[in-house]
């Protein structure tokens, strides 16, 4: 889970844009009168999110008393997402301003996620720090998941932010091919209670110890010869070297990556150097 630098676009200008091209008068007028709650709403969304309280942010099925949710889901669907309408140059730009999504750290990123859904928040439909870029897999498994309680919060990408604390580990479970299983231990970290619930909700709603499963499995096949041709030719002390070489070069670059846990525990399995590899 990669932390993402929070948009600098406003509400302000992003819903005047989606709505500027609205034909109808009335229509127009009503979103118009709008505007002011939802500028508010965002400045108590950027205030609840770096107090790390989104939960505490009111649901609200109309915007003004006048304007219901379904008409605010369409001003997103319809006039930010629409190929051909104004709103879509900021849409894009969030979606562009990252490749890799920010939930699984591993598909590209495909959509936006609504942060608070637009299904129980009418204020925050095109609200940009409330927008984050997702791969189409993670925004599928979010779907609706609230945090108007601490133990349904998931980590996000523009507010959380842990910096170095380790907590992503794997383990290596010994069968005829290697196993590797992901989990999150914050014992050691620093990171507190309140977080750590985060983390393990985000960890099963995405399904993150499958999908890196199935990457360090795979991982591990395109380096079976290798690491078997270097059990012969440096035995057990050069395997050993590599391991850990794969594993700190890797944490150099995320330590909480798949990779970086996988390494960690291959290069502690036993089992992994002095067994599999002699297979």
């Amino acid at each position: 889970m990669n932390k993402l630098e929070r948009p600098k676009e406003k509400v302000k200008e992003v819903y005047a844009t989606c709505i500027g091209k609205v034909a109808d008068v009335n229509l127009k007028s009503k979103l118009q009168a709008c505007s002011i709650e939802i500028e508010q709403d965002e400045e108590l969304y950027d205030r609840k999110g770096k107090a790390g309280k989104l939960r505490e942010f009111p649901q609200k099925d109309a915007v003004n008393g006048d304007v219901d949710i379904d008409e605010m889901k369409k001003v997103y669907t319809y006039r930010m997402v629409g190929l051909k309408q104004p709103g879509r140059l900021f849409y894009n730009k969030l979606l562009n301003s990252v490749q890799i999504c920010p939930f699984c750290g591993i598909r590209d990123v495909a959509t936006l996620d609504h942060y608070l859904p637009k299904s129980r928040y009418a204020t925050t439909v095109v609200t940009p720090i409330n927008l984050v870029p997702v791969c189409s897999n993670c925004n599928k498994n979010k779907e609706s998941s609230d945090a108007n309680v601490t133990n349904e919060e998931v980590w996000h990408p523009y507010y959380d932010d842990y910096g170095n604390a380790r907590w992503l580990y794997a383990r290596i479970l010994e069968e005829s091919s290697p196993v590797v299983i992901f989990y999150v231990d914050t014992s050691s970290c620093g990171i507190s209670m309140e977080d750590t619930i985060k983390l393990n909700n985000s960890f099963s709603i995405f399904k993150l110890s499958n999908l890196y499963g199935i990457y360090a499995v795979k991982e591990l096949e395109d380096n079976d010869h290798l690491m078997r041709t270097l059990k012969k030719l440096v035995g057990k002390t050069g395997v050993k070297q590599h391991l850990e070489m794969m594993y700190e070069s890797n944490k150099c670059v995320d330590v909480n990556s798949y990779k970086t846990a996988l390494y960690e525990a291959l290069k502690e399995n036993e089992w992994y150097i002095e067994e599999y590899l002699e297979l």
